[in-house]
């Protein structure tokens, strides 16, 4: 959905991906560290399918 890729070692968690992807895979990140259920964070994920398409778009005129 958000097109980046993670990296999980020990303490740590890289995202690698474009700006606005990783602003979303982030959010998703954070709410799974803070005890969200993973179908609740697919959800907020799919939700916002719409917003990342439109920022991408946005982007590609700058």
């Amino acid at each position: 959905m958000t097109v980046t890729h993670l990296s999980i070692y020990g303490d740590t968690v890289s995202i690698i991906g474009d700006y606005i992807s990783i602003e979303y895979g982030k959010e998703a990140v954070m709410r799974l560290i803070a005890g969200s259920k993973q179908r609740t964070v697919y959800q907020y994920l799919e939700k916002q399918i719409g917003n990342i398409k439109l920022k991408k778009f946005e982007e590609s005129f700058r």
